[in-house]
């Protein structure tokens, strides 16, 4: 869905539910060839779908990493007062899980910093900035620093400058390289 002055916002019960994309305004824009053709789709069988399905337990020795990244998480959100419940800590935990491989060593902090993305920042929506602002700062650092998502650090703290106007945080997205 396309959220801007004309549509509701997300409660936090949807945003709880869903993996949410935003997308940052395009840094160019470039004309695309009009002749591309598009596959015929085609359904996924049940089989098929549980078959690519992952436990948590797929994680092994990784697993308590996992918990120790999305502990602090939850500290950085009720730092936030939007504290986040056992339900997104599950979901964040079987998203990692199932997060793809492309047969290398499997980054971690790859699909947290993703879940950061796309979970936690829709639910900072009208945070206010004055007394927010050094918990924004660390989760920026946490992004950054520990998951080592620099991109997306630069982009919560370009979304913090920016919500000064209004004193409350609005997350603008993140436009990646």
């Amino acid at each position: 869905m396309n959220e801007d002055e004309s549509t509701q916002s997300l409660s936090d019960k949807v945003v709880d539910r869903a993996n949410v994309l935003r997308f940052a305004a395009p840094k160019s824009v470039a004309a695309v060839a009009s002749e591309r053709t598009v596959p015929e789709p085609s359904a996924l069988s049940l089989r098929r779908w549980q078959e690519w399905l992952r436990d948590v337990e797929a994680l092994g020795e990784d697993q308590r990493h996992v918990e120790n990244r999305i502990a602090k998480m939850v500290d950085l959100m009720r730092r936030l007062q939007r504290p986040i419940g056992h339900r997104l800590g599950r979901a964040i935990l079987a998203y990692v899980a199932n997060y793809p491989t492309d047969g290398r060593a499997r980054n971690l902090d790859v699909p947290l910093a993703d879940q950061v993305e796309m979970r936690l920042l829709p639910k900072l929506r009208g945070v206010d900035i004055d007394t927010a602002e050094p918990a924004l700062d660390d989760l920026s650092r946490y992004v950054g620093e520990e998951l080592g998502d620099s991109e997306l650090a630069e982009a919560i703290s370009e979304s913090v400058e920016a919500s000064k106007v209004t004193g409350q945080f609005v997350w603008r997205g993140v436009a990646r390289a």
